[in-house]
């Protein structure tokens, strides 16, 4: 539906109407999805869609366009309940928090300028200060890194704070007593104090223009 001449414009869709958006995830099979930078791809898109004015929005690119007729329609018309079937991975003990009564600041990660080497399985994971895609408020409030990278193929940016849900899993990855957790989606990692298990740092892996 979107082989066509298509006009892209500035990206102004926000904030959408609860009534008229839903998100769209593209996803391909690892290797497979949009060439990108270094001869790698880029195996995701997330497309912002107002029906109201009838606009698609990429925000990572800030673009939009219009959408096609009948978009929302097919769109709808293939969606079903089918859960996929998660991809096998190896278990990792979790641990059992410990409660702590710490005060306020104790819990802030303090995260130094320049690379942070986290300990774990491997020497793959470190955290950074640079924080140009991530959401500045949660990084200065608590302290958290900008971004963290699983040298040298994926890096995540900070993108909010959520509660921790029943089936993520510890990948090994330990600062302290900060923990890198991860659900099914291999694209968001969580990163949690220990002390504090009800909340987590969410960090998306996406384009950083």
């Amino acid at each position: 539906m979107f082989d066509r001449q298509t006009y892209l414009f500035k990206y102004d869709i926000l904030p959408l109407s609860d009534a008229n958006h839903m998100r769209l995830e593209l996803v391909w099979p690892p290797g497979q999805g949009i060439l990108w930078s270094g001869g790698t791809t880029l195996d995701s898109v997330e497309l912002m869609i107002d029906a109201g004015p009838g606009l698609i929005g990429l925000s990572a690119i800030d673009l939009q366009w219009e959408m096609p007729p009948g978009f929302i329609d097919a769109v709808l018309a293939s969606a079903s309940d089918v859960t996929p079937t998660p991809l096998p991975r190896t278990p990792f003990l979790t641990p059992t928090p410990t409660a702590t009564v710490l005060p306020p600041r104790a819990v802030l990660f303090g995260q130094p300028a320049g690379r942070l080497d986290w300990d774990g399985p491997d020497s793959r994971v470190w955290s950074s200060d640079f924080s140009h895609c991530s959401n500045g408020q949660i990084i200065a409030d608590f302290g958290v890194p900008g971004s963290i990278a699983v040298d040298p193929d994926q890096g995540f940016w900070a993108i909010g704070i959520l509660q921790p849900a029943a089936d993520w899993h510890w990948t090994g990855y330990s600062h302290g007593d900060w923990q890198i957790w991860q659900g099914d989606d291999p694209e968001v990692v969580y990163l949690m104090h220990m002390a504090r298990p009800r909340i987590a740092f969410a960090y998306r892996s996406m384009p950083c223009a």
